[in-house]
């Protein structure tokens, strides 16, 4: 990544992390500071209604050190819902609908201009495990 571009997302990040969340986030390093980013650029870009009505829903999606994969969540009717959501809400969204639409998503964000081989492969074990109800590894 040239310098410019990565000095422009640093500012972008920053500037977003000092808008939107507590002093906690704040305290966070870069890394982990632009997987919230990330992860709420991509909430926004999916559904700007559910992002608009929680715009640190970027923190509810991620999934921290777990399993290799950076944030989950599902988008329900263009509704975002996340594993801390109540599952009667996401069940009233399904009832009385002619037809439904549901995305999966799985986000894994690199902060850097190289990848691990290993890493790429760890994150597409787990979507996979999920579809499949194989359990998780520890």
């Amino acid at each position: 990544m040239s310098t410019l571009i990565k000095a422009k997302v640093d500012n972008y990040r920053e500037a977003f992390i000092n808008s939107h969340f507590d002093k906690r986030e704040k305290k966070l390093g870069n890394d982990k500071q632009f997987e919230l980013f990330v992860n709420s650029l991509h909430c926004w870009n999916e559904s700007s209604q559910s992002f608009n009505s929680n715009t640190k829903i970027g923190k509810n999606i991620s999934l921290g050190d777990a399993q290799g994969t950076d944030a989950f969540f599902v988008l329900i009717n263009e509704k975002i819902y996340t594993l801390e959501d109540d599952i009667n809400d996401v069940l009233k969204n399904l009832e009385d609908k002619k037809s439904t639409f549901i995305k999966f998503h799985f986000i894994q964000s690199k902060n850097t201009d190289k990848a691990n081989l290993g890493g790429f492969k760890t994150f597409v074990e787990i979507p996979l495990r999920v579809i499949k109800q194989n359990p998780l590894p520890d």
